[in-house]
Protein backbone atom coordinates (compact mmCIF):
# COMPACT_ATOMS: atom_id res chain seq x y z
CA UNK A 1 0.00 0.00 0.00
CA UNK A 2 0.71 3.93 -0.61
CA UNK A 3 -0.06 5.74 2.62
CA UNK A 4 0.51 9.39 3.35
CA UNK A 5 0.72 11.42 6.51
CA UNK A 6 0.71 14.56 7.16
CA UNK A 7 3.21 16.52 9.70
CA UNK A 8 2.04 19.14 11.26
CA UNK A 9 -1.18 17.93 13.68
CA UNK A 10 -0.57 14.88 12.89
CA UNK A 11 2.81 13.30 13.56
CA UNK A 12 3.72 16.32 16.09
CA UNK A 13 1.14 15.29 17.88
CA UNK A 14 2.79 12.09 19.04
CA UNK A 15 6.34 11.97 17.55
CA UNK A 16 7.02 9.08 19.18
CA UNK A 17 3.81 7.07 18.60
CA UNK A 18 4.59 7.86 15.05
CA UNK A 19 7.94 6.80 14.94
CA UNK A 20 7.42 3.45 15.98
CA UNK A 21 4.16 3.25 13.49
CA UNK A 22 6.22 4.90 10.56
CA UNK A 23 9.16 2.34 10.83
CA UNK A 24 6.70 -0.51 10.86
CA UNK A 25 4.40 0.76 8.39
CA UNK A 26 7.44 1.52 6.33
CA UNK A 27 8.93 -2.57 6.43
CA UNK A 28 5.38 -3.28 4.42
CA UNK A 29 4.25 -0.13 2.70
CA UNK A 30 5.26 2.67 0.77
CA UNK A 31 4.94 5.74 3.41
CA UNK A 32 4.97 9.32 2.19
CA UNK A 33 5.32 12.49 4.13
CA UNK A 34 2.09 14.48 2.65
CA UNK A 35 3.11 18.28 4.33
CA UNK A 36 2.25 21.86 3.45
CA UNK A 37 5.81 23.35 4.09
CA UNK A 38 8.75 22.98 1.31
CA UNK A 39 10.14 19.94 0.94
CA UNK A 40 13.58 20.88 3.20
CA UNK A 41 11.61 22.74 5.74
CA UNK A 42 9.68 19.41 6.35
CA UNK A 43 12.65 17.19 6.57
CA UNK A 44 14.23 19.27 8.75
CA UNK A 45 10.90 19.20 11.04
CA UNK A 46 11.08 15.48 10.67
CA UNK A 47 14.68 15.07 11.75
CA UNK A 48 14.53 17.10 14.56
CA UNK A 49 11.76 14.68 15.60
CA UNK A 50 13.86 11.60 15.22
CA UNK A 51 12.42 10.85 11.70
CA UNK A 52 14.16 9.53 9.25
CA UNK A 53 14.54 9.08 5.18
CA UNK A 54 14.73 5.55 4.60
CA UNK A 55 13.95 4.67 7.70
CA UNK A 56 10.30 6.01 8.31
CA UNK A 57 9.28 7.06 4.70
CA UNK A 58 10.98 7.15 1.10
CA UNK A 59 9.50 10.53 0.04
CA UNK A 60 8.59 14.04 0.97
CA UNK A 61 5.92 15.40 -0.85
CA UNK A 62 5.55 19.17 -0.40
CA UNK A 63 1.95 21.22 -1.24
CA UNK A 64 3.80 24.22 -1.58
CA UNK A 65 6.55 22.73 -3.93
CA UNK A 66 3.76 20.93 -5.89
CA UNK A 67 1.76 24.04 -6.47
CA UNK A 68 4.65 25.99 -7.55
CA UNK A 69 5.52 22.96 -9.84
CA UNK A 70 1.87 23.08 -11.33
CA UNK A 71 2.15 26.55 -12.00
CA UNK A 72 -0.34 27.96 -9.20
CA UNK A 73 -0.18 31.28 -7.61
CA UNK A 74 1.69 30.76 -4.46
CA UNK A 75 2.63 33.52 -2.48
CA UNK A 76 5.85 34.01 0.36
CA UNK A 77 4.17 36.67 3.22
CA UNK A 78 5.65 38.04 4.43
CA UNK A 79 8.31 37.80 1.97
CA UNK A 80 11.67 36.05 3.96
CA UNK A 81 9.22 34.48 6.17
CA UNK A 82 9.35 31.18 4.85
CA UNK A 83 5.48 31.18 5.39
CA UNK A 84 4.15 30.58 1.86
CA UNK A 85 0.35 30.69 0.95
CA UNK A 86 -2.03 29.97 -2.00
CA UNK A 87 -6.07 30.35 -2.24
CA UNK A 88 -8.30 28.66 -0.14
CA UNK A 89 -9.83 26.59 -3.46
CA UNK A 90 -5.94 25.75 -4.67
CA UNK A 91 -4.50 24.90 -1.51
CA UNK A 92 -7.42 22.40 -0.14
CA UNK A 93 -8.04 20.75 -3.52
CA UNK A 94 -4.13 20.14 -3.49
CA UNK A 95 -3.53 16.78 -1.12
CA UNK A 96 -6.22 15.70 -3.17
CA UNK A 97 -4.50 16.28 -6.81
CA UNK A 98 -1.15 14.67 -5.00
CA UNK A 99 -2.95 11.62 -3.85
CA UNK A 100 -4.74 10.88 -7.09
CA UNK A 101 -1.03 11.53 -8.97
CA UNK A 102 0.86 9.92 -6.18
CA UNK A 103 -1.81 7.03 -6.34
CA UNK A 104 -1.92 7.01 -2.56
CA UNK A 105 -4.34 4.15 -0.64
CA UNK A 106 -4.55 6.14 2.47
CA UNK A 107 -4.20 9.88 3.51
CA UNK A 108 -3.86 10.42 7.07
CA UNK A 109 -4.56 14.23 7.95
CA UNK A 110 -5.89 16.44 10.85
CA UNK A 111 -7.68 18.54 8.39
CA UNK A 112 -11.41 17.15 7.47
CA UNK A 113 -10.99 19.52 4.69
CA UNK A 114 -8.41 17.19 2.43
CA UNK A 115 -11.10 14.78 2.12
CA UNK A 116 -13.58 17.02 0.34
CA UNK A 117 -11.91 16.26 -3.06
CA UNK A 118 -9.99 12.83 -2.49
CA UNK A 119 -10.05 10.44 -5.52
CA UNK A 120 -12.49 7.28 -4.86
CA UNK A 121 -9.27 5.01 -4.42
CA UNK A 122 -7.69 7.15 -1.33
CA UNK A 123 -9.35 6.34 1.89
CA UNK A 124 -9.23 9.60 3.74
CA UNK A 125 -8.19 8.82 7.97
CA UNK A 126 -8.76 11.69 10.02
CA UNK A 127 -6.41 12.26 12.31
CA UNK A 128 -7.91 14.09 15.79
CA UNK A 129 -5.93 14.35 18.82
CA UNK A 130 -4.96 10.61 19.04
CA UNK A 131 -7.67 8.97 17.27
CA UNK A 132 -7.98 8.10 14.05
CA UNK A 133 -11.33 7.70 12.04
CA UNK A 134 -11.92 6.17 8.31
CA UNK A 135 -13.75 9.55 6.77
CA UNK A 136 -14.48 7.89 3.46
CA UNK A 137 -12.96 6.78 -0.11
CA UNK A 138 -12.81 10.34 -1.62
CA UNK A 139 -16.66 12.43 -1.52
CA UNK A 140 -18.59 11.06 -4.39
CA UNK A 141 -17.83 8.43 -7.59
CA UNK A 142 -16.25 11.52 -9.77
CA UNK A 143 -13.00 11.34 -10.91
CA UNK A 144 -10.87 14.01 -10.28
CA UNK A 145 -11.01 15.18 -13.72
CA UNK A 146 -14.62 15.36 -14.00
CA UNK A 147 -14.20 17.61 -10.73
CA UNK A 148 -12.26 19.62 -12.49
CA UNK A 149 -14.63 19.91 -15.30
CA UNK A 150 -17.32 20.67 -13.54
Amino acid sequence: MRIGVDVHGVITDDPEGFERWLTEQSQVNEVFIVSGPPERDVEIKLQNLGIFRGEHYREIISVIDFLRDSGEKVWEDPPGSGQWWAGDKVWWEAKAKIAYKQDLDILIDDHEKYNNNMPMRTMFILYDGGQMSVKAYGLSGMTLKEREDS
